[in-house]
């Protein structure tokens, strides 16, 4: 080790700051002189250089006070400094020979001008620091504040006034996340950087803080996982305290090095790694792994190097200056500290590579910010560094990305659907080159798709089955609420494709059981009807007997249809597919048939199917004209219902019924028979009548019922009717005239859900489902959902029953081959507004269907959607809801949907009384929900504050449950040890009660700890 004074560096009066540029060539210093002064660096390295070149290489004399703190910025070009005067000069070098300065006898050798001169502090500004990208510049001062500046507009972009007192120190943090600073108000301040807000105040090792002090320079390692402070104390000592990232409020965490006789004033991380020698090693053997230094500057005039891996110093510097010690710097190769003082001199200590080892390669430093935040050191000039601050945002982003959905997946089947791979995370939603950018890449898609002849070929096939068309030409025939009329000219030359209102006439078709079990229907013939006219389609007419004309079946017990899915009409043609239920009395079918599958068995063999098969029943209800009956009266009247119950083609039970049937349905436990004057009939499995025929009020138009004995009637008044079977109960009657005020809108389809919720659905492109929390129907599919990027315009097989009830309604008036143009022409900004709508009524309809794999599949879908849009506000508060409080609220804020189910089974009470918060919902345990949810979230790191929050209020919430659990577990021990002890005592032989651990419900039951940080 070298160590020697600079005699030729030198303030008069003092030098209270010193700083190595970047590049190694020069040295700034500044003094009570009021002067800046940049030195050469080559001859204090070698003395031998001091007689061949200049030494000082330029005096500044823009200030009028004391220098207190110089900075060179991270390329070398600027620099900065604060002074008493209350200003900051940032002077920049240009190229060319330097001026005569005024007070200065020797003209300066490099050309420094004034690039700015910044004012806005209203006392002494004490230190200084660039950001890691030199893009802004902080500064502290006495009159309490800290400011952000953009030194190349001169412009102020932030004035941070947290402190209560003299701000001494600050440091900027190297991976561009945090801003540290220290006041005499005894507390080191954490800001984050991108919202200028207090991420962490750390109070605990400053309580007997000094404040005779001139500096507090802080000082972060250069991979940026500890940040060393002064001006603390260890018992009786002087300390500094090196404070570890992400463990702000840990005392325990917190390092104290002590052995100095006065306040430690400054700090300075070497800015390089090293291998360190290894204790004994041979020469040139180092230590495997990576260590850091740094070195302590005292009020004690002395000077102090350590490293992280050693309890002792590496040196200790005594006697060198006759006051003490104000600013550390290294050079940029790690092997050279200066030290200034406020005698006037600096100090230089000089090691060698058998000292501190070897240093780390760009390669290491690199690696090492891939373990620490996932992602390498990006260039200073590349814009904003997305780093992760955390090992656990590491481990989130690990699982999230094990979990990723297929790329490509649209809808809910694999995976949901996110906006374009290649989109930018952005705080806001919009943005002109956002929108753009995803623009483009979609139309680029869609040119890809349309180059590509067998895609599509198929996109063209499942377009037909989606939309109903088939062919094309004259002779194209669609199916759908937007297909025209039969008769209508269908040549596209002569009037072009129109969207005309359905007509609901004559009986109702069988409704499938998905939109692509369509039967095509049959082709149109090319003549026959005059062109350009429309024919009014007419009900079937009734013969004499009573029946109508229609003869065929329907396979879900409703009135039959010719076979080819196509009602017919007068003229033989084939007419298009009309609403599947009609409010209106509906016609009188010759035939019904329902299946009713096959009764369960104690034993079954799965491998035989055919025996299943065999017992499946079918119920068939036929419509004869009653023998002698009387001519008036209406065509039902006149009607009698034979009723069948068949298993493998023999009659298990019949029955008459006097009227004629419309509808049934049933399953293996019970059969329902539905009469056109409103009667509803039950039956058992063994055809036993259940009740008396129960009167409506109205004619009955559909029929469904599921395996749980629940059995929903719709009837041509809009009335829709629940019961309970088994219980021979009502359990809903409720109209649905507020979903037809609009003109022209009628039913499509009413059933139950898997839950046995009813569920409607209208040929506007709207469907409901009944919400008995709030005791209405709520909307959960509309015309606006199509533009949403979760929008399921196909049909697929386990996408789930909210899609598949979302699609339906879509297909009934959008066909799929404009959604691609819908979605360009609106834009990013209303994709996503339509996006985060459907989303939400998604999750609020899984609530009200009460399906639990519903509502994790739409919550992470969410939480996924809010994480790319970085919507950290919508995302705290699912969070808080799901994590809970220690006061049994839902979080803070409003109650959130994820509240809504817990309504329904609180106490009866005012309607402002409060409902507790319970640990699931839906049966899901809420905080296990929460944690998929933060894995989402880790999927955009600018969203890392609000994830970390609530992953750490989780980690403290586990920790105390589980000192309850070991407190209740021993406090159980011993209450069974002194039960055990006193039948001893007493001559009993009562057995020792072993102590249970508490349940999994108990645990979710805990209530959480309220973590500072979440408002």
């Amino acid at each position: 080790m070298l160590l020697e004074k600079v005699p030729w560096c030198t303030h008069e009066g003092g030098v209270y700051t010193i700083h190595v540029q970047h590049s190694g060539l020069r040295f700034a210093t500044g003094g009570i002189d009021s002067q800046v002064k940049v030195w050469a660096m080559a001859p204090l390295l070698d003395a031998r250089k001091e007689q061949a070149g200049p030494l000082l290489l330029a005096t500044l004399t823009d200030h009028s006070s004391t220098v207190n703190t110089v900075r060179f910025s991270k390329d070398g070009r600027f620099l900065a400094s604060g002074s008493d005067d209350r200003m900051i000069c940032v002077f920049e070098h240009k190229a060319g020979p330097g001026g005569s300065t005024l007070g200065v006898s020797s003209a300066n050798v490099e050309n420094w001008k004034t690039r700015v001169v910044l004012r806005g502090h209203s006392n002494n500004v004490v230190d200084l620091g660039w950001s890691p990208d030199d893009r802004l510049l902080a500064s502290c001062s006495l009159d309490n504040t800290v400011c952000i500046w953009d030194p190349a507009t001169g412009q102020r972009v932030r004035v941070l006034d947290y402190h209560t007192s003299f701000v001494k120190g600050l440091a900027w943090d190297p991976v561009g996340s945090y801003l540290a600073t220290q006041s005499e108000d005894k507390s080191v301040v954490i800001w984050r950087c991108d919202d200028w807000s207090v991420q962490a105040r750390v109070v605990g090792p400053y309580n007997r803080l000094v404040t005779s002090t001139f500096f507090m320079r802080m000082s972060w390692s250069p991979d940026g996982t500890y940040l060393a402070t002064g001006n603390s104390y260890q018992g009786s000592s002087h300390a500094a305290v090196v404070v570890q990232r992400g463990k702000w409020s840990e005392p325990k965490e917190h390092l104290l090095i002590s052995g100095h006789q006065g306040c430690v004033v400054s700090t300075a991380f070497n800015p390089r790694l090293f291998h360190l020698p290894k204790k004994g090693g041979a020469e040139g053997e180092v230590e495997p792994t990576l260590s850091g230094l740094f070195a302590l500057g005292s009020q004690d005039r002395k000077v102090s190097v350590w490293t992280s891996e050693r309890h002792t110093a590496l040196m200790v510097g005594k006697r060198f200056f006759k006051n003490q010690v104000t600013d550390l710097a290294w050079s940029p190769d790690g092997y050279t500290l200066l030290a200034a003082s406020s005698d006037g001199t600096v100090a230089s200590f000089q090691y060698s590579p058998a000292e501190l080892g070897k240093p780390h390669t760009q390669e290491e430093l690199e690696s090492l910010f891939e373990e620490l935040y996932g992602t390498r050191q990006a260039g200073r000039a590349g814009g904003r560094r997305l780093f992760a601050e955390s090992a656990d945002q590491l481990a989130l982003e690990a699982a999230a990305a094990a979990t990723s959905p297929r790329s490509g997946a649209g809808g809910l089947n694999g995976g949901l659907a996110l906006l374009p791979a290649g989109t930018p995370p952005r705080g806001a939603l919009g943005g002109a080159a956002v929108q753009q950018a995803v623009q483009q890449q979609q139309q680029q898609a869609a040119a890809q798709r349309a180059l590509q002849p067998s895609a599509k070929q198929n996109l063209d096939a499942l377009d037909a089955r989606l939309s109903g068309r088939l062919g094309g030409g004259a002779g194209q025939v669609q199916l759908g609420f937007d297909a025209p009329v039969a008769g209508e000219d269908a040549h596209p030359a002569a009037a072009g494709r129109k969207r005309v209102a359905p007509e609901p006439v004559g009986q109702l078709p069988a409704r499938p059981a998905s939109a692509e079990l369509m039967p095509p229907p049959a082709p149109r013939p090319s003549g026959g009807q005059q062109d350009g006219k429309r024919q009014r389609l007419e009900p079937s007419p009734v013969e004499p007997g009573g029946l109508a004309t229609t003869a065929g079946r329907s396979a879900c017990g409703t009135a039959g249809q010719p076979p080819g899915g196509a009602s017919t009409g007068a003229g033989g043609l084939a007419l298009a597919a009309r609403p599947h239920i009609v409010l209106r009395r509906a016609e009188v079918p010759a035939e019904v048939v329902a299946n009713l599958g096959a009764p369960l068995l104690l034993f079954e063999d799965p491998a035989a199917p055919a025996a299943a098969d065999a017992r499946r029943r079918t119920l068939r209800v036929t419509n004869r004209e009653r023998a002698g009956a009387a001519a008036a009266g209406r065509a039902g009247s006149r009607v009698q219902a034979d009723v069948e119950c068949l298993e493998g083609g023999a009659a298990l039970w019949t029955d008459r019924l006097q009227g004629a049937a419309v509808a049934a349905c049933g399953t293996h436990n019970f059969a329902a028979v539905a009469l056109a004057d409103g009667q509803l009939v039950l039956y058992s499995r063994a055809g036993r009548h259940l009740a008396a025929p129960l009167k409506l009020g109205a004619g009955i138009a559909k029929l469904s019922c599921d395996a749980a004995w629940r059995l929903l009637a719709l009837t041509s008044s809009g009335n829709v009717r629940l019961f309970d079977v088994e219980a021979l109960r009502s359990l809903l009657n409720v109209s649905l005239a507020p979903l037809l005020e609009e003109e022209g809108v009628t039913v499509l389809d009413a059933r139950l859900s898997r839950q046995g919720v009813p569920l409607i659905t209208l040929t506007n492109s709207r469907a409901y489902v009944w919400s008995a929390e709030l005791d209405g129907w709520a909307c959960v599919a509309d015309e606006s959902f199509a533009a949403s990027q979760f929008v399921p315009f196909m049909s697929l097989p386990g996408q789930g029953e909210i899609a598949t009830l979302q699609a339906e309604a879509l297909r009934a008036a959008i066909p799929r081959p404009g959604l691609p143009g819908l979605q360009l022409r609106l834009g990013v900004l209303q994709q996503a507004v339509a996006s985060r709508a459907h989303l939400e009524a998604s999750l609020c309809t899984a609530l009200a269907l009460q399906s639990p794999q519903e509502y994790r599949r739409w919550l992470l879908a969410y939480a996924r959607f809010l994480a790319e849009q970085g919507d950290a506000g919508r995302l705290a508060e699912v969070c808080a809801s799901l994590l809970g409080d220690a006061s049994g609220g839902g979080g803070s804020g409003g109650r959130g949907d994820t509240d809504m189910a817990e309504a329904a089974g609180a106490s009866g009470g005012d309607g402002g009384e409060l409902v507790a918060w319970q640990p699931a919902i839906l049966g899901l345990p809420k905080r296990e929900l929460l944690r998929e949810v933060l894995k989402e979230m880790s999927r955009n790191r600018s969203l890392q504050r609000t994830t970390q929050t609530y992953l750490d209020a989780l980690g403290e919430l586990e920790k105390a449950v589980e000192r309850q659990r070991q407190a209740a577990a021993a406090a159980a021990a011993t209450a069974a040890a002194a039960e055990a002890a006193a039948a001893a005592g007493s001559g009993g032989g009562a057995a020792i009660l072993q102590p249970a651990a508490p349940s999994q419900q108990q645990f979710d039951a805990m209530p959480a700890t309220r973590d500072p940080r979440i408002s």
